[in-house]
């Protein structure tokens, strides 16, 4: 991918503008609606100015920046996750294995959908559900770097955590954040777990409420979702509408961002063929100024016919004001970015890790 940005700043500032329009399932979305049309700051990657970073011969199925580490999935039965110092690149160990003894996994990990990374008492802890047991295992990265070899405890909850869910992340020991499928297939259902019981929120209850038809594809509904640092919002992406959903955890309030002049309909999606039907958004991720969504916008033929594509990261702040765009010219499927380094990494469609420097915000 590329290294070196070329910097431009947009000669159109960006026009975010709030509109109201009546929360129903036709939108996917809240009442609150901030249109953004455009960015304050273009940046570009280019291919010749990016940097390979040496990892070892294996295929990366994903990977997560957090603190001075990076974490690669590497989907194999021994040592799923390589932990490498972000600053020699050098791999600290491998930990977790495939299997269905206490602590293995059946299927492997998923970085982004069932591992949640936290600080607390001066060690990184990795907290891992396995969908197939549901399960939950917090790994104390920090020991078992320096015991080589993995340490883990299983988390218990008040009850038992849900199999097969597409996301769960811990908020902190106590909480759990589960999102399922419904056993008919037209719902999303999402519930905070907690050691005594179960949590309901006002926004987690709406964004239950969105459907799609019986025997239609349950995929339109599919969201990219993410939490802040902070465990205080949430961030849901949809895979095939141009609305971000943004609520809180703590307080009673959410709204959408919508990507362009008009919202993508339900209605309308449900008229188109699927090689149609859009594929908006491919990852997303959070920090602390922020999140970043990496925005496709091709067709769902498009993609599955293996034409080039060159997506973007969108960027905005916690309040939803877009604070960037960093487009491509060269093909990749996710990101990360280490915030004290400056430094954005992404893994290309050959499964290679690249990174460049580059202040995003």
């Amino acid at each position: 991918m590329k290294k070196g940005i070329f910097y431009i700043i947009a000669l159109v500032c960006l026009v975010s503008c709030h509109n109201k329009v009546d929360s129903n399932k036709e939108y996917m979305g809240f009442e609150e609606v901030k249109k953004v049309y455009s960015f304050p700051k273009i940046q570009t990657l280019r291919a010749n100015d990016m940097t390979s970073v040496n990892t070892p011969d294996y295929f990366i199925e994903d990977f997560v920046v957090y603190d001075s580490l990076l974490f690669i999935d590497t989907d194999q039965d021994y040592g799923i996750l390589d932990v490498l110092s972000l600053d020699s690149m050098k791999s600290l160990g491998r930990f977790l294995n495939k299997g269905k003894a206490i602590g293995e996994f059946v299927q492997g990990i998923d970085l982004t959908l069932h591992m949640t990374f936290e600080t607390a008492n001066d060690s990184i802890f990795a907290n891992v559900y396995d969908p197939i047991l549901g399960r939950v295992y917090a790994v104390n990265i920090t020991q078992s770097i320096a015991d080589k070899k993995v340490c883990t405890k299983e988390l218990k909850f008040s009850q038992a955590l849900p199999r097969y869910a597409f996301w769960a992340k811990t908020i902190g020991d106590t909480l759990i954040y589960i999102r399922e499928i419904d056993k008919m297939e037209t719902h999303q259902n999402r519930s905070i777990i907690t050691r005594t019981g179960v949590q309901s929120k006002p926004f987690i209850n709406k964004m239950n409420e969105f459907e799609v038809p019986m025997n239609e594809d349950f995929n339109i509904m599919s969201t990219l979702i993410a939490m802040a640092p902070s465990n205080d919002y949430v961030v849901e992406s949809l895979l095939g509408m141009n609305n971000i959903n943004i609520y809180s955890l703590q307080k009673d309030n959410g709204y959408t961002i919508c990507i362009g002049k008009k919202q993508d309909k339900l209605s309308d999606i449900l008229k188109t063929p699927e090689s149609d039907r859009m594929y908006m958004f491919a990852d997303l991720r959070t920090y602390s100024f922020g999140f970043a969504v990496l925005e496709f916008n091709i067709t769902e033929g498009h993609y599955i016919d293996d034409k080039p594509y060159y997506p973007s990261i969108l960027l905005f702040d916690w309040s939803g004001n877009p604070i960037g765009e960093i487009k491509s010219e060269i093909q990749f499927n996710h990101f990360d970015y280490d915030e004290h380094q400056k430094m954005l990494y992404i893994l290309d469609s050959n499964s290679k890790l690249l990174k460049c420097k580059i202040d995003i915000n």
